[in-house]
């Protein structure tokens, strides 16, 4: 991850929050030694992270339990309105995309019974991170 985000000079690194552990690797690679209990942030404390510069936080812990609704929702925003398009030679994230099924209502899906979650999940946090100003 950190050779990722130095070549390729990425200011923000979204991490799926059930795993504090890695964050507190990735920050300590970075000679951060600040560990707080990731699990127990409040949502505006990450909220406030995602959007200032990189070179604060540069490891932002998002919950997919709290905001999985929010960010399904996005990736399916962006696809609707043609500002998200994936290329045919992604064929595992367009396999974990078709095969997403369960509840509506709240836009989560049955990992058992879907393909290639972590590509889906991935797709997710990449989304999530945009700002509203690029949905237009």
């Amino acid at each position: 991850v950190m050779d990722l985000v130095k070549r390729y000079r990425i200011r923000k690194v979204l991490i799926d929050g059930a795993n504090p552990s890695v964050i507190k690797e990735l920050k300590a690679q970075r000679g951060d030694l600040e560990y707080p209990n990731y699990e127990l942030l409040n949502e505006k404390v990450i909220e406030g992270w995602l959007n200032q510069p990189g070179k604060y936080n540069k490891f932002v812990p998002i919950s997919f339990r709290s905001r999985h609704s929010i960010m399904m929702a996005k990736v399916l925003e962006l696809l609707s309105k043609r500002k998200l398009q994936i290329n045919p030679k992604f064929t595992k994230l367009i396999v974990s995309l078709r095969t997403a099924t369960g509840a509506k209502e709240d836009l989560s899906y049955d990992k058992k019974q879907s393909s290639y979650t972590d590509c889906l999940d991935s797709l997710q946090l990449c989304c999530y991170g945009l700002r509203s100003v690029v949905l237009g």
